[in-house]
């Protein structure tokens, strides 16, 4: 929408199926200038298959505030999951935000524990199997290039 007004070229991209015409419009990403400090601390988070566990840290690595919020995606549509997990994150970036510290993402390997499934109950086995950490890790790195995090 501002690009327009700052000059910037839009390209448009007309392309029909099976639903009808559609119109894709993209412009050049704009730089946002980057609000937080690592020198400040951060904000760990912690994915699980069921929730995020989000922790904020002093410069020195001290706890200073921990948190959980639901991150329930089993049974749900792929459109619910994709709004809980967009929920999750910006409600994180905002938080990030507000202290002025970047966000630091554990990085995991489900394929070992998902091999591993055949002992576990359904339901966990279920929940694992569709909680995927590359969309939740894509939706926290596409919400801090906006916001400047």
């Amino acid at each position: 929408m501002r690009a327009p007004a700052l000059g910037q070229a839009i390209n448009y991209l007309f392309k029909r199926d099976a639903k009808g015409w559609r119109v894709f419009a993209t412009t050049d990403r704009m730089d946002v200038p980057v609000v937080t400090d690592k020198g400040c601390g951060a904000i760990d988070v912690d994915l699980n298959a069921d929730h995020l566990a989000v922790a904020e840290t002093d410069a020195s690595g001290n706890p200073v505030k921990a948190f959980w919020m639901p991150l329930v995606t089993c049974g749900k549509s792929r459109h619910q999951a994709e709004a809980i997990v967009g929920d999750a994150a910006a409600r994180v970036v905002a938080y990030a935000r507000e202290t002025g510290k970047p966000i630091v993402i554990e990085r995991l390997d489900f394929r070992q524990k998902k091999a591993e499934l055949e002992g576990e109950s359904r339901r966990y086995s279920r929940m694992l199997s569709s909680f995927s950490y590359g969309k939740v890790k894509a939706y926290f790195l596409s919400r801090s290039c906006r916001e400047g995090e």
